[in-house]
């Protein structure tokens, strides 16, 4: 009997929220699709990467999956123009990364550092 895996869509989107709040400067940038798709992709990575840790380095393809649809979901709330092709190129990106565990936390610091600089620069903190 397999069982439903627990829904983390409103979970992920108080941080989506926060992260885009970041990448558009306190909503005063527009942000465009390859903007969101991109937030998209290292959201879902970083909680890959996030479960994996905790869970002794052991992460099933059905988890990562779920945890990329769970994160497109709530992307798809609150965004209209996020579709189902956005997610397949989510899906398709994050399984990349996750192959190689090591690159995709760099990657996705490098990314979150790029952000964070970006936003504290603007807002002079």
């Amino acid at each position: 009997m397999e069982h439903s895996l627990p829904s983390y869509k409103d979970f992920f989107k108080q941080d989506i929220v926060q992260n885009i709040k970041k990448k558009t400067l306190d909503f005063r940038r527009n942000i465009f699709m390859p903007d969101l798709i991109d937030e998209a992709v290292y959201y879902a990575a970083d909680m890959c990467l996030e479960f994996y840790s905790k869970s002794g380095h052991i992460l099933p393809q059905n988890w990562v999956d779920h945890i990329i649809n769970e994160t497109c979901a709530a992307f798809k709330e609150l965004f209209n123009e996020f579709d189902e092709f956005s997610c397949a190129g989510v899906h398709e990106k994050v399984n990349m990364m996750m192959a190689n565990k090591s690159s995709a936390r760099r990657a996705i610091d490098d990314y979150y550092a790029a952000v964070n600089n970006r936003y504290n620069a603007a807002c002079g903190m």
